[in-house]
């Protein structure tokens, strides 16, 4: 295997995806039981109240872990494929450490010095940014692998998946500065589903990748 490197790390950063989208599943599941038990408390029995308490609390645990062992995953992912893609895999890692980092450092600042909630939202932001990037620079570094063994359907594939991010974020943006109306919310769907797409792309995009650098 020429890339072994590359191979294990782009199975962590797969595999964190899957949990992070089984822990996202979860919440919802939670969120959705718990609303459930909320609106037929007091006219169901006391039983079946308890047993929705009991399956939203099953689902939240999980739900609420699972990102958070995802993250681990992703990030030795990232520190594990960059060294044999030392350029825009590093750079990946890089804005991973970022990502993770400024939510805390915000939060730090805040606690001290009393900061409103400006100083949280400029380092929520940064982070959304630098998490954006890990997936730019992911994909394009996976893309130089697949260069690099001759797979260029997978290349192309990563570019389409690029474009889509760009395209969702765009109207993303616009959606925002646009004020209430059914163009800002036809905006705001066509947003979300070409999320959706890119996300299940790049799914697939992790997966083959992965196993194109075992063959």
């Amino acid at each position: 295997m020429e890339f072994q490197n590359a191979y294990k790390g782009i199975a962590k950063i797969y595999l964190a995806e899957i949990l992070q989208l089984i822990g996202i599943i979860l919440l919802i599941i939670g969120a959705a039981v718990g609303t459930f038990g909320m609106q037929t408390e007091g006219q169901v029995a006391e039983s079946v109240t308890g047993g929705l308490a009991l399956g939203t609390m099953i689902a939240l645990l999980p739900g609420v872990i699972l990102p958070i062992v995802s993250l681990f995953f992703a990030f030795f992912g990232l520190r594990q494929a960059s060294q044999d893609e030392p350029t825009h895999l590093r750079t990946a890692f890089t804005c991973c450490i970022i990502a993770i980092v400024l939510p805390i450092v915000g939060g730090i600042i805040k606690g001290i010095i009393g900061a409103g909630d400006i100083v949280s939202d400029a380092f929520a932001l940064g982070s959304s940014v630098a998490s954006m990037l890990v997936t730019i620079y992911t994909i394009s570094g996976i893309g130089k692998l697949m260069a690099r063994i001759g797979r260029n359907d997978l290349v192309n594939r990563g570019n389409q998946i690029l474009w889509l991010l760009v395209a969702a974020q765009l109207l993303e943006a616009i959606s925002r500065v646009l004020p209430a109306s059914t163009i800002a919310t036809v905006i705001v769907i066509a947003g979300g589903i070409f999320s959706i797409v890119m996300y299940v792309m790049y799914l697939g995009f992790l997966r083959n990748s992965r196993n194109a650098l075992a063959a």
